[in-house]
């Protein structure tokens, strides 16, 4: 079962990052589509800020896709987004250039507890 700590932190970072998959449940469970929309919205950031904990987020989300998936727990959006996370991804730079939701100075101090979150939804799933 997951963290407390964890599910809490990641409310809080989807409150503060709405994904430009715009709204789309990423995931029939809340909780995994929480940590799902987080994550993809985090790694956009990273891409468009051009920092250097792309590569481990851009992992951690195809890892957490694969997760969701082998769950059947992704809705048609969410298979979507599993066929094309890179594609996902741009359109969240896209999102996050168009209206940022975090500075790219604050954006690095969430992406080591977002990833932790996804590898912990992974490991109790």
């Amino acid at each position: 079962m997951m963290k407390i700590g964890a599910v809490l932190l990641v409310l809080l970072m989807s409150a503060v990052a709405p994904m430009s998959v715009g709204a789309q449940q990423l995931s029939s469970n809340e909780t995994y589509n929480q940590i799902g929309e987080a994550l993809l919205a985090y790694t956009a950031v990273a891409q468009a800020c051009d920092h250097r904990q792309l590569r481990d987020l851009k992992t951690t989300v195809v890892q957490y896709l694969e997760f969701l998936n082998r769950k059947d727990a992704l809705t048609r959006a969410g298979r979507s987004i599993y066929r094309n996370a890179t594609g996902a991804i741009e359109r969240g730079v896209r999102e996050f250039q168009r209206r940022p939701y975090v500075t790219c100075g604050e954006a690095p101090r969430y992406y080591a507890n977002l990833m932790a979150s996804a590898r912990e939804a992974i490991r109790s799933g």
